[in-house]
């Protein structure tokens, strides 16, 4: 079962760094889900946390500047955006582009993150 769309009123107040509680939600809502789509594209557990880590660091500083172009899933496509540009400067950082579970190269797993309507970007459209 999908999750329900990201209601705008939270996107505008976690807009405001000082609305504790919009961040608090939005932390709530999106870090598992972060973790779900990189957990399996890294080896260790603690890199993964890394990595959710640097996109929710990512997404307090761009989200005054997202732009809401008021389809469903901008934002959470706006967000595995930022989530594959972090887990390719992940690779590129080890440069040993080791295989994440399930053996599958990054790089075309990222190919495949970044094409919407493949398979793997499906999947994670429904997470």
């Amino acid at each position: 079962m999908a999750d329900p769309p990201t209601s705008k009123s939270l996107l505008v107040k976690a807009r405001d760094c000082s609305d504790q509680a919009a961040w608090c939600r939005l932390t709530e809502l999106y870090e598992p889900l972060i973790e779900r789509w990189v957990r399996p594209h890294v080896a260790q557990r603690a890199d993964a946390e890394d990595l959710v880590q640097e996109v929710m660091t990512t997404l307090v500083r761009d989200l005054p500047r997202f732009d809401h172009n008021e389809r469903p899933g901008a934002f959470r496509s706006w967000l595995r955006t930022i989530t594959i540009h972090r887990l390719r400067a992940y690779w590129d950082k080890r440069d040993a582009r080791p295989a994440g579970a399930g053996g599958a190269d990054p790089q075309e797993a990222l190919a495949q993150l970044a094409d919407p309507s493949s398979a793997l970007a499906v999947s994670w459209d429904e997470e």
